[in-house]
């Protein structure tokens, strides 16, 4: 069963019955090109300019993808990431591409997991605190993901938020280099755009977007009626001040202007800190409803501590 598709890739439910329990993943298949995409096509949108150019361009995709596969492994087992297991790969039978494999962990990404759940406070909390747990492991390992959006961000079977995707991620070591800084622009903090040297706390600033974007109907900072994505992102570079949001907790909207501080160094320097923040708003309603005299289930799990 197809339950996913994009430019290069098509995701596909995969069953195997082990000892008569039935296993689920997810097989990404890769196809370069896709759907009777000719060389020719790509001269004519110029991704290329010859077909000298397609050996290239063909291997360099490889190449990127089997990048994001290894750092995604060395992640494999924690519930905070998108979990990857094997690759395959194979020349096309018309011996003009490359046929990949991928089998993964079966996950939706936020965007479709939140057209069929209910979307609270108490959920984007529990978003921020498992991706925040997900950037402090890539911390240790210092490695910067650059380019946390909604497309990288994954719910689990086993109820936790992943991160995915690993395609534009540097470690320090390229950083000090000064190599080019991609990523995706509406996520986008200043550094990053300006290619200046970018920080762990350029994921955490991507990550109060995405937040801010969940809690304000699906709009980032100045998009609204009449200004489009393009001219907001426009504003929210150019340093204009992030408009709270009407409704929101103001302990959890204070947390997400500091992750969305448009100067690097007032925002929150660790994802340990901000993960911590953000706990603090689940300790202190817990604590609110305990004077109130409300009585909490164990079971209760917006309101427990989550560490």
């Amino acid at each position: 069963e197809k339950i996913g598709e994009g430019k290069y890739a098509d995701v596909y439910l995969a069953s195997k019955k082990v000892d008569g329990v039935v296993a689920h993943c997810a097989v990404k298949y890769i196809s370069l090109p896709k759907n009777g995409e000719t060389v020719k096509d790509l001269i004519e949108e110029g991704t290329i300019k010859d077909e000298s150019e397609i050996f290239t361009y063909y291997s360099d995709l490889v190449s990127d993808l089997k990048k994001d596969f290894n750092v995604m492994k060395k992640f494999e087992g924690n519930p905070y990431f998108l979990n990857c297991y094997e690759w395959f790969q194979e020349k096309k039978e018309s011996g003009n591409g490359i046929d990949i494999y991928i089998r993964m962990e079966k996950a939706k990404d936020i965007n479709d997991y939140f057209k069929m759940n209910k979307l609270s406070e108490e959920e984007v909390i529990k978003l921020g605190i498992d991706i925040s747990k997900a950037l402090e492991i890539c911390e240790k390992k210092n490695i910067i993901h650059k380019d946390i959006k909604p497309e990288n961000i994954f719910f689990g079977e086993d109820e936790h938020y992943k991160l995915g995707d690993f395609g534009a991620a540097l470690t320090s070591a390229f950083i000090s280099k000064g190599r080019k800084v991609t990523g995706t622009y509406s996520y986008m903090s200043k550094e990053a755009y300006e290619k200046e040297e970018v920080s762990f706390s350029t994921d955490i600033y991507s990550l109060g977007l995405v937040m801010y974007m969940l809690l304000n109907d699906g709009n980032l900072p100045f998009q609204k009626e009449g200004v489009s994505l393009t001219e907001a992102t426009k504003i929210r570079l150019s340093g204009e001040k992030i408009p709270k949001i009407n409704g929101v907790n103001s302990d959890l909207m204070n947390i997400i202007l500091k992750a969305c501080s448009y100067e690097a160094n007032n925002r929150y320097q660790s994802a340990i800190t901000l993960k911590e923040d953000l706990n603090h708003i689940i300790s202190k309603k817990k604590t609110n409803k305990r004077n109130s005299g409300t009585t909490i289930s164990v079971y209760d799990t917006d309101l427990l501590e989550k560490e």
